[in-house]
């Protein structure tokens, strides 16, 4: 499921020791993956608008080093109501230009970038998620993550 997330709204912040698991505290049993609070570097944090509209250079982790490559680890995407995404710019846009985010978010240029940007991955996504699965079965370690380090967020002096 990370996988599909973060092809939506791209993070450098996943890494292998950046996940988060629940489970039931009455009963121990597991529930699933935590929620994805941690996407302070998502949405093109350190892009202007033309580079998120671009979608060039955008780095994934934790397992690959681009998207494509990643979501082919994913064995199936049968989960994914693609329906209830249909709206997801149109969603992204009334809650970026929210007048409480208005010291955040400054530009409808980026707001638009950002929005069209995910509608761009759920089309990407849906379309792999239709095509056969040996289409995009990833065999080899080519392009795999060499080093599992955080983002590195120290101001270039």
């Amino acid at each position: 499921m990370h996988q599909c997330v973060f092809h939506r709204f791209p993070s450098v912040s996943m890494y292998l020791n950046n996940f988060g698991l629940l489970r039931n505290a009455e009963t121990l049993e597991w529930l699933g993956f935590a929620p994805i609070y941690d996407s302070g570097s998502s949405l093109g944090y350190n892009k202007v608008a033309a580079q998120i509209r671009a979608g060039r250079d955008i780095t994934c982790k934790p397992f690959k080093k681009h998207h494509l490559e990643q979501l082919g680890l994913v064995a199936s995407f049968d989960w994914i109501d693609f329906n209830k995404l249909s709206d997801i710019g149109t969603l992204i846009k009334g809650v970026l230009s929210d007048e409480r985010n208005s010291e955040y978010m400054d530009e409808d240029n980026r707001i638009a970038a950002i929005a069209s940007a995910a509608e761009k991955r759920v089309q990407t996504l849906q379309g792999i998620a239709m095509a056969d699965r040996s289409d995009r079965s990833v065999s080899s370690t080519e392009g795999d993550i060499e080093k599992n380090i955080a983002e590195d967020y120290t101001p270039n002096m």
